[in-house]
């Protein structure tokens, strides 16, 4: 009798053994999770915060199919890339095929970020272009002006933050990204064991945008691959396919993203998809050194005549672009001044009618 007691009693002694297990593996499981978090986010600053310069020669190819016209576009760009702390620039001499009818055409942009306003000088089919516009992130960001090296880490940029790399690296710009975090498991990538991390929440104009990070645990948590969610289904997806790793004269061992491949979707552009492929030179790249403030600061003329060879006597155009901001407010202001003249003149148009009706 005792016997088989005892043995009703055993199942009621495991299920609490059971429960107590499970509990323990959720408990080290978050533990885990938080101590990578924190690894993955000492490991972001160390990389970013140790570049207070670079300059490189790259090479890029784009091809992407027109929903419109169902042609194929392509375009090959020889490209220099200078970027300081709060400063950037980018040149670009492309010859492309597939647009307009012409088999080559050829263009020569430069982007130029002086810490507080984007200067972009295009050159394409006879005209030359010159545009302008703040530099804060809810203007849009011509993807000619993110090296590679700023792309990889796009995921850490947050519109309305000005565009400019030290804000982007800085301890409280990641701190307040590595909030909104989560821990979405552990993937391969090319034979790589990768920490898959997933951000919401910091592209205050698509609430429904979600960025998925892979971190690489064989290079030091280096992010190698960035897939971008709309509303939940995949938009662009970002892969390093080589990394070099560098050691700064401080003896900081960093990794270099010498070859990035994007590959997009449109469902809101005349575009359907692209292709977007840069590989960096590696014998140009040049870190740490120091880059004259004086380069971002040219004249136009200046930069015309050194960055863009083939312009020549182009027609020029114009246009400067305001802070989205101060559209706004002086929309308002415009809605709010017209509002006050037609109230003003239904209130004259009544006092008018009475003074009538007593007459």
């Amino acid at each position: 009798m005792n016997e088989s007691r005892r043995f009703l009693k055993l199942p009621e002694w495991y299920t609490y053994f059971l429960v107590f297990v499970v509990a323990v593996f959720f408990i080290a499981e978050r533990a885990v999770s938080a101590d990578v978090l924190e690894v993955i986010k000492s490991r972001t600053k160390s990389f970013v915060q140790e570049i207070r310069s670079i300059e490189f020669e790259a090479v890029a190819e784009w091809e992407a199919v027109c929903g419109v016209t169902n042609r194929t576009e392509k375009f090959r760009e020889q490209m220099r890339y200078f970027q300081s702390d709060n400063m950037s620039m980018a040149i670009t001499n492309a010859v492309y095929s597939g647009l307009f009818d012409y088999e080559n055409f050829s263009g020569d942009w430069v982007i130029i970020y002086n810490g507080e306003r984007f200067q972009i000088f295009q050159s394409e089919g006879g005209t030359m272009e010159w545009r302008e516009w703040s530099g804060d992130w809810t203007n849009t960001i011509p993807s000619r002006s993110m090296s590679p090296v700023t792309q990889v880490f796009s995921w850490l940029a947050k519109r309305g933050r000005p565009h400019a790399w030290s804000n982007i690296t800085s301890d409280e710009n990641i701190d307040d990204i590595f909030k909104q975090v989560e821990h979405i498991g552990n993937r391969t990538l090319n034979d790589i064991e990768c920490v898959v991390l997933e951000f919401r929440g910091t592209h205050s104009r698509a609430p429904g945008l979600m960025k998925e990070v892979w971190f690489s645990q064989g290079n030091d948590y280096f992010p190698v691959k960035i897939v971008l969610h709309l509303d939940g289904s995949p938009i662009t997806n970002v892969e390093v396919k080589g990394i070099r790793e560098v050691i700064l004269d401080n003896g900081t061992k960093i990794f270099i993203p010498v070859e990035i491949v994007s590959v997009s979707t449109h469902p809101r552009s005349e575009y359907t998809s692209s292709i977007d492929t840069i590989m960096m030179d590696t014998s140009t790249l040049k870190i740490n050194h120091e880059i004259d403030d004086a380069l971002f600061m040219q004249p136009q003329h200046s930069i015309i005549a050194k960055h863009m060879p083939r312009t020549g006597q182009l027609e020029t155009v114009e246009r400067r672009y305001v802070s989205h901001y101060i559209i706004v407010v002086i929309t308002i202001i415009c809605v709010v001044f017209i509002g006050l003249v037609v109230c003003y003149l239904l209130w004259n148009r009544r006092k008018i009618g009475k003074s009538c009706d007593i007459q």
